[in-house]
């Protein structure tokens, strides 16, 4: 018999067939009804919803496409909450019981959050615990501290002195000693960069970091290419992705920026060896957004909270109560995630009842950013009765003493949660607490005591919670899990990965296909390598940058040079002379009509034989290993296309330390990104010869510009495989006359790399991606003028405090 979903399914694509038919026909379609039973048992259903929005695509689609979105937006609200529709393993489920021999590992702890420079949150907490945890367990630990010399408190030396007094070796990341390139990209991938360049020069057993802001991108990145960590463990910690925390505060992209830091969040999980989060609820959202979390390299479990030898011989599954409560806490971060509107509409409820006889706190850290917490609380307080303050500059260890004194109830109504360490700390020290029902904050209270600490997240049920609280007291919630045998499983789990990293692979029975030392053995073939050098009317440069690639340490490649019709007596000239020498060499010199840089590159790879195409411009100079680099990162990862770092440098002679100007660090496939700004990285790429005939080579506008961004954006959309080396493999010549520039067109460039896109979005959404990219490029044109009208200030200052001091003299002098 077929169930009510069923029978529901087959009524809407009964619907949705009449309507297409009305829409074929040009008909007006009629609007679809639902009864209430109908719309209730859709909302339940969605996923047999998402199932007929993927049917294969048809004539007619984008309208059923369009009906579909308006019978889910029956639900009135947005659900956050997710269907668990997998479990990951806990470390019990790998290492049971099981015994490890004794290891003093070498442990880095990378921190943008950390208790003490910065009035930390969370991960700081995190962090702070799990380095003076694996010290005490024997290891040797070590914080990188992400942010350098940025302090919130004190002096920075003071925190490197208060680690190093606990036998923990705390590093500030030293600043590059080439400065990053100027724009938004480069300066955005700074501390990512900062922490790669220092690690790759070190030699740590393992390495725990946040996803939170992408530090280890760098580092993730040069591991899945075979760069470096090959004897290195990366274990990301799931924290707060931008996307996720954005969601939780009904925050808006409104910069690219954003788009930039989801993606080396995303990818800093997808690239881990191993990921472990204090919920299951993180990864689930993470899995609903499209992430790739295979279960073999993820885990779930409590994160480490050490405590004293009397507090851990508490029974913690004793339950405990208060019955009066004295004071009303909201402890978290005063930001609208946390839950700070709901908490503070719930008070204007319960004043306005006159039921609240206690003092009221908000103590939290204040962040920077649109919402004004100390604003929206005086606003709301116009309407309360009772004695209220804030609690700004406590570090959690005050907080948490605050807390445990004076019959305090710890509010935590969070919107959407991860596994919030004020609840691990209010579990701990027998703090109590109520929390929401949403993300993974319940995980944490043991399933019996849920129905009276956790309650869903409105202003009126947290009224009415607050309310019967405050007549008749509550019980003080026990841990869903044991915090001594949490902090056992931790200290065994890391000795068994120290003894195999392969653990979680081989407990799930799906080990790698190809096994790290074969990958290895791959990377030392030596395949021939096309260099693809175009040229218009730049002999001098031309020179240097064969002679660049004369000089390379890989040995099997060829060139072929093409010239776009160049028509200057001396570029004619030596491009003459270079004929005997190339043909000895069996290379190529191509000489044809001018047509651009499209067909440039194309008319090399028609006379190309290598297995992949190194393209290069004639103003540009190969470092000694680039070629070397990018073939053993090509045969290690398997990828299409391969970009890299490059250093910038100016005037006509050839590149030497002195007129280096800056380091520019493209980021890989962000198609979002891609579509306002290249983060691809320069046309200087090494790409397999057999996905270039695959995708049809470049397009050949004339005189348009953004080839490289098309052609990168095109090959991704159709499923290629581009990623960055993180290491500068050549100069890049900042000329006044750069070979793209002779013809260049900016808004048509644009266009063109508008392109790739259109081609492969549904034409209904055409309209809008076009104004999108055209807000984009209208805000840079006036962030450029604001940048211009800043420095013409900067020079009128400059001007006005000479001529005083000079006025001045003068005035001395009578």
């Amino acid at each position: 018999m077929n169930s009510p979903e069923d029978l529901l399914l087959q009524k809407l694509k009964a619907e949705l067939e009449s309507k297409r038919s009305d829409w074929r026909g040009g008909k007006k379609p009629r609007q679809l009804q639902l009864n209430s039973e109908d719309k209730q048992l859709l909302i339940n259903s969605q996923d047999s919803a998402k199932e007929q929005q993927q049917m294969e695509k048809e004539p007619g689609r984008d309208f059923t496409d369009f009906l579909s979105a308006q019978l889910l937006s029956t639900k009135k609200a947005p659900s956050l909450k997710y269907s668990v529709s997998q479990e990951y393993a806990s470390f019990a489920d790998d290492i049971g019981n099981a015994l490890f021999p004794p290891k003093k590992l070498n442990i880095c702890i990378i921190a943008q959050d950390i208790f003490g420079p910065v009035r930390n949150g969370g991960i700081g907490t995190a962090f702070y615990y799990a380095a003076n945890f694996l010290r005490d367990c024997g290891h040797q630990v070590s914080i990188l501290y992400s942010l350098g010399n940025y302090c919130e408190t004190g002096e920075i030396q003071d925190w490197v002195d208060y680690y190093a007094q606990r036998n923990i070796n705390f590093i500030l990341v030293p600043e590059p000693k080439i400065p990053s390139a100027p724009g938004a990209l480069c300066g955005s991938m700074l501390v990512a960069r900062k922490v790669y360049e220092y690690l790759r020069t070190q030699s740590f057993d393992l390495i725990h970091v946040s996803e939170w802001r992408g530090n280890a991108f760098y580092c993730l990145l040069a591991k899945k290419l075979g760069l470096a960590f090959a004897n290195t463990t990366f274990c990301v910690k799931t924290s707060s992705p931008s996307l996720w925390s954005a969601m939780g505060n009904n925050h808006l992209v409104d910069t690219p920026h954003s788009l930039l830091r989801s993606y080396i969040e995303r990818k800093s999980v997808e690239w881990a060896d191993l990921v472990i989060s204090p919920s299951q609820h993180m990864l689930q959202w993470m899995a609903s957004k499209g992430y790739e979390l295979p279960q073999e390299r993820c885990y779930v479990q409590p994160n480490i909270m050490p405590l004293s030898e009397d507090v851990l011989k508490q029974n913690f599954q004793l339950q405990g109560r208060l019955n009066q409560v004295q004071e009303l806490v909201f402890f978290g971060r005063l930001v609208p995630r946390k839950g700070i509107k709901i908490f503070c509409q719930a008070l204007t409820q319960l004043s306005q009842a006159g039921e609240v006889n206690c003092k009221v706190v908000f103590m939290g850290k204040l962040s920077a950013g649109k919402f004004d917490a100390g604003a929206y609380i005086r606003e709301q307080a116009k309407n309360w009765s009772f004695e209220w303050t804030m609690i700004n500059d406590y570090d959690a260890l005050q907080a948490l003493d605050y807390l445990k004194s004076n019959n305090r109830l710890a509010i935590v109504p969070s919107l959407l949660d991860n596994s919030p360490f004020t609840l691990y700390e209010c579990l701990s020290e027998r703090i109590p607490f109520i929390c929401s029902d949403r993300g993974g904050t319940p995980e944490l209270v043991h399933p019996e005591d849920r129905g009276e600490v956790v309650f869903p997240i409105h202003p009126r049920k947290l009224a009415h919670k607050l309310s019967k609280i405050l007549q008749e007291g509550v019980i003080i919630a026990r841990p869903s899990f044991d915090f001594k045998q949490n902090l056992e499983l931790w200290e065994r789990w890391h000795l068994a990965i120290a003894e195999n990293p392969q653990l979680r692979l081989e407990k799930a029975g799906l080990l790698d296909q190809v096994p790290t030392n074969q990958k290895l053995a791959i990377a030392e073939r030596r395949p021939l390598v096309s260099v693809c050098l175009a040229h218009f009317n730049r002999p001098q440069k031309l020179s240097q940058a064969i002679a660049s690639i004369k000089n390379q340490t890989y040995d099997n490649y060829e060139v072929i040079l093409v010239d776009d019709e160049s028509d200057q007596p001396e570029a004619i000239a030596y491009l003459d002379s270079l004929e005997s020498e190339f043909s000895d060499l069996g290379w190529q010199i191509i000489r044809q009509e001018n047509l651009y840089l499209g067909a440039v590159r194309n008319t090399s790879v028609r006379h190309a034989k290598g297995e992949y195409i190194l393209f290069m411009d004639d103003d540009n100079c190969a470092k000694p290993h680039e070629i070397e680099t990018f073939v053993r990162a090509a045969l290690y990862s398997d990828a299409d296309i391969l970009t890299c770092f490059a250093d910038r440098f100016e005037g006509d002679e050839p590149p030497q330390p002195k007129n280096i100007t800056g380091r520019v660090t493209p980021v890989g496939d962000c198609v979002g990104y891609g579509l306002v700004e290249n983060c691809y990285g320069d046309s200087n790429s090494l790409v397999k010869r057999s996905f270039l005939d695959k995708i049809g080579g470049f397009s050949e506008d004339y005189g348009v510009g953004k080839d490289d961004l098309e052609f990168f954006s095109r090959a991704i959309l159709q499923g290629g495989k581009l990623l960055v080396v993180p290491e500068a493999l050549y100069w890049y010549r900042m000329s006044k006359n750069r070979l793209r520039d002779l013809h260049f067109d900016t808004k048509e460039g644009y266009w063109r790399a508008l392109r790739p896109y259109l081609e492969n979005l549904p034409y209904a959404s055409h309209d809008i991606v076009r104004l999108l990219v055209g807000l984009c490029d209208k805000d840079r044109h006036n962030n450029e003028v604001i940048i211009s009208l800043k420095d013409r200030l900067r020079m009128l200052e400059h001007d006005f405090n000479t001529m005083e001091k000079l006025l001045s003299k003068q005035k001395d002098l009578k």
